[in-house]
Order: C-alpha cells, then structure tokens, then sequence
C-alpha cells in the first residue's frame, strides 16, 4: 500500500505546464501541429522516427474525429515495467471505451522518447476499458 501512495505522489509531482503535460494537451485535442513542435527531430521515438510516429498520429487522430470524438480525457500514469517509475498519461476515448498510454520523457523543452505503456498504475478505475497501441492504426 505504501508503494502505490508513493506512485501516487509521484503522479501528482508532474507539474503543470511541463513538456510532457503539453504533449498531453496536444495530443487529448488532436493537435498534429503541437506535437510536432514539441518531438526532438534527432531521436527515434519507441524505436522509429519522428514523421512516423506523427503519420500514425494522424491516422488516428482522424479516426476518431470520423467518429465525431473532438477530444480525449486524459490521466497521469506511473509505468509499472519497461520504463519503470516514468511517469505519462492513458487518454481515455469514453465513448468506444478504449485508452492509450505513453510514458514520454523530455529534455531542454522537447519530446526526447515516447513509449507506449500497456503495464501502469493510476487513480483512475479503468475497468471496461480496453488498451489500445496507436500503432495498430493503418499508415498510409
């Protein structure tokens, strides 16, 4: 139980305004244009690049603005295995019930790694929602 108060506090420590909280806002508003000011051009995100990860966005983004869903909740989150004790964000799509994690972390301003986390921890009850990776989405 001290463990997950401890996970907790470091969820609340996250600080408004911080690059990892604008990634958060940029991409709970669909916002391609953000996300690409705030990505380090030079780095590999989760192991590909930059305009990649940004087509995948996109496709994304679109899907679900044909689903007539403008913006997604979004909650801090504390990874529990490959990035341990990062912290990130699941977006909640409330009405297909399905999330999306990233833990992300930041340098200097800028995006420095992104990694999609399917093992966290949040205040949130996720119970009937299903995690999805942005990755499974079509690129064309």
């Amino acid at each position: 139980m001290k463990e997950k108060k401890l996970i907790f506090e470091l969820i609340n420590e996250l600080q408004l305004n911080s690059t990892v909280e604008l990634f958060a806002t940029n991409f709970s508003k669909f916002n391609l244009f953000g996300l690409e000011m705030l990505m380090d051009n030079s780095k590999l995100f989760d192991g590909i690049s930059k305009r990649q990860y940004l087509n995948y966005f996109k496709t994304f983004f679109e899907e679900k603005k044909a689903q007539k869903i403008n913006e997604l909740a979004f909650r801090p989150i504390v990874c529990m295995q490959c990035k341990k004790g990062c912290t990130g964000f699941v977006f909640l799509d409330e009405q297909n019930k399905q999330s999306y994690t990233f833990i992300a972390e930041d340098e200097n301003g800028k995006i420095t790694d992104l990694k999609e986390c399917s093992k966290f921890e949040t205040e949130q009850n996720l119970v009937g929602y299903k995690f999805k990776n942005i990755r499974e989405f079509p690129v064309f």
